[in-house]
């Protein structure tokens, strides 16, 4: 997970041959950081679609390129392939996990140039800064060579080929992501004339404050493809589309005016109602389409069929071609009952109709009134990550828990009285956007609900009675 000392392993190919029934674990010589600043770039293992006993891998830390000619069970490393990346987020960071090499970002093959033994033509994308980033081979990776420079400036993040255009489509950001980045291009390489062009679409150049992640091409119908903004965190992500290869562009939302948005897309959350929305029109106080989308595909067998990955789950649909007709699709959360989070803390009361109150990471925590059913997350206040919860023993309706967001401008301690159906911030407890050290930690109440203690790493032990405020 970490090429830090976080995480003391190196890391691994699984490969399964049973649609994924059973693994086989194949041992790598060097780290992988899959959770890693970067993360999002790839794909950076990749299968010759002319042989799949031939995959490649791109690997951070400065380790290269790397192939195996067994389907995944041995691995060696490409020593003619010239860049092992030098781009590092913040060198800095004494802690080793934003102060390591990204690395190489994406491997992508062109399967209309192959031979007996396979694909003959590769290109590679690399986080590297002021010099060239994507390279390739038109000799099935015995040597390599540099593209012409796009933009010295911006990361490749996502490599796509086009066969039917004889295009590679690319996705650039100045940051490695997901979170960083603010500014992006979206580029088009003529393969046959060694030449690139700038797609980018016009409203991005105009907002000009995010980079691109998420690339996908329609393969039955060329020309058509669809790019994610990385890092607009407000007021939502978006996502352009085009049909004439990158000429015009289509947005899944737009300002008409501001304060006045059209969003081109309804919303199905039905299997996560956890995630909010819909929203009245011109509600901005929730990102509906997502936040740090990096993965976004359209089926290769079915153009309706859409898919893309945010920081809270996987969305997409089944009525793509209606963008370009009645420019309105539904968007769905499709990641029923998963979510990939870390439970923090568990409470039952001992009376009430709340079975279970959870704390999680990243979304907040939930009411559970119903086991079999997703809840909706606790809000006013909202906290991204909430560490601790508990409740008042002879009073089990007062409930309080911890929010973990340093920069918050609401206090990190919120009550309920209603068993945890409705909250409101303490304010006996200071802002931490104001006075550091107050966030996170764990909490406990008396018995009687009069009184809280609040533990955390930057101030200790903090006691409030009666809401006074805290003190040491």
């Amino acid at each position: 997970m970490y090429t830090n000392s976080w995480d003391p392993n190196n890391g691994s190919i699984l490969k399964s041959t049973d649609q994924g029934s059973t693994w086989t674990k194949y041992n790598l010589p060097f780290k992988v950081g899959g959770n890693m600043p970067g993360r999002g770039m790839g794909e950076r293992l990749a299968i010759d679609p002319n042989n799949n006993s031939i995959l490649y891998f791109g690997a951070r830390s400065g380790n290269g390129l790397w192939k195996s000619t067994n389907a995944g069970a041995s691995w060696s490393k490409v020593t003619a392939f010239p860049d092992g990346g030098t781009y590092i987020p913040d060198s800095s960071d004494s802690s080793g996990y934003n102060s390591d090499i990204v690395g190489l970002t994406w491997v992508t093959f062109d399967p209309t140039v192959k031979t007996s033994s396979g694909s003959s033509r590769i290109f590679a994308g690399v986080a590297s800064l002021g010099k060239a980033n994507i390279y390739k081979t038109t000799d099935g990776g015995s040597s390599w060579s540099a593209l012409p420079i796009f933009n010295s400036t911006l990361i490749p993040h996502k490599g796509v080929h086009s066969p039917a255009e004889g295009v590679l489509y690319v996705t650039f950001a100045n940051g490695a992501g997901p979170y960083d980045g603010s500014a992006g291009r979206v580029g088009k390489y003529n393969i046959t004339a060694g030449t690139w062009k700038d797609i980018t679409p016009a409203q991005a150049i105009s907002d000009n404050s995010y980079g691109f992640g998420g690339l996908t091409v329609d393969l039955q119908k060329p020309g058509t493809l669809m790019v994610a903004a990385l890092n607009e965190w407000w007021p939502d992500a978006n996502i352009f589309r085009t049909l004439d290869g990158g000429s015009t562009w289509s947005p899944l939302w737009e300002w008409n005016g501001y304060p006045t948005i059209n969003r081109y897309f309804g919303l199905d959350n039905s299997l996560a109602p956890y995630l909010g929305g819909p929203l009245s029109n011109q509600d901005v106080s929730l990102k509906l389409v997502g936040w740090m989308i990096e993965t976004l595909n359209i089926d290769p067998f079915d153009s309706n069929h859409w898919l893309y990955g945010t920081g809270a789950t996987v969305s997409g649909g089944r009525d793509l071609l209606k963008w370009d007709s009645t420019h309105n699709v539904t968007i769905k959360a499709y990641a029923a009952g998963l979510e990939e989070t870390a439970v923090l803390g568990l409470i039952s009361p001992s009376s009430g109709t709340a079975h279970l109150l959870s704390v999680v990471g990243d979304i907040g925590g939930f009411l559970h009134t119903n086991l079999n059913t997703p809840a909706k997350v606790f809000a006013t206040p909202t906290y991204g990550t909430t560490t601790g919860i508990d409740y008042a023993g002879n009073k089990p309706s007062q409930i309080a828990r911890v929010g973990n967001i340093p920069s918050d401008t609401n206090p990190q301690v919120a009550l309920s009285n209603d068993y945890g159906a409705t909250w409101s911030a303490d304010y006996a407890a200071p802002v931490p956007s104001s006075n550091a050290g107050y966030a996170g930690g764990t909490i406990a109440y008396s018995a009687n609900g009069d009184t809280l203690l609040w533990s955390t790493s930057g101030k200790g032990v903090q006691i409030s009675k009666n809401q006074a405020s805290f003190t040491a």
